[in-house]
């Protein structure tokens, strides 16, 4: 076997190696994008539990929310800053539920 058969034996093997860590960089890619959809999703899922858990304690927060959705009108201004930002962070919550939830 002469040098030029054993260059062309060792970037046959290189090429194949190449191919190999390729492929595995690519499935470990792909692991970490799903955990971090993953970890995402339980970072939103808290915040809404947060939510849940405010208005199970507070019944005066309780009360508000369920008054905006019935009769935003008879808030007053006070009342309706609070119902709009507290609407806004669950609606911006479930909205980025649905965006990073497994399929």
């Amino acid at each position: 076997m002469d040098w030029e058969q054993v260059a062309i034996t060792a970037q046959i093997i290189t090429g194949i190696a190449t191919l190999g860590v390729a492929v595995f960089l690519a499935s470990q890619l792909r692991l970490q994008h799903r955990d971090s959809q993953k970890d995402i999703t339980m970072r939103i899922q808290s915040r809404l539990d947060t939510y849940r858990s405010a208005m199970g304690k507070d019944r005066e927060l309780s009360d508000l929310f369920i008054r905006g959705q019935v009769d935003y009108q008879s808030l007053d201004q006070k009342e309706k800053q609070q119902f709009f930002w507290l609407a806004t962070g669950m609606m911006t919550s479930w909205m980025n539920m649905g965006e990073y939830e497994d399929s």
